[in-house]
């Protein structure tokens, strides 16, 4: 994908469709992976926020193709989440 440009529908919905599977792979892994049940409210917690991203997603592609451009994920907002992840206890070291 270029920076700055818009994104056809059909590119919208082949990501929504790789997102809700890796979405629900990594819900999974929460689950079966966190100590004592801990990760299934942890699981639940990611799954709610998946869906408000995926449900953004879908509306953008319905309607804000034209208005919506891709950028790419800002190293700082990479670093902060792999911060968030660690002491959350979900990403080892």
């Amino acid at each position: 994908m270029i920076e700055g440009k818009t994104i056809s529908k059909k590119c919208w919905e082949e990501a929504i469709a790789k997102l809700t599977f890796t979405a629900l792979n990594v819900a999974s892994e929460m689950k079966r992976a966190a100590p004592l049940g801990l990760g299934e409210g942890v699981s639940e917690l990611y799954m709610d926020d998946m869906a408000l991203a995926l449900q953004a997603m879908r509306y953008v592609a319905e309607f804000a193709t034209d208005k919506v451009t891709y950028e790419p994920l800002d190293q700082a907002d990479v670093d902060l989440a792999v911060e968030k992840l660690k002491e959350m206890g979900l990403l080892n070291e």
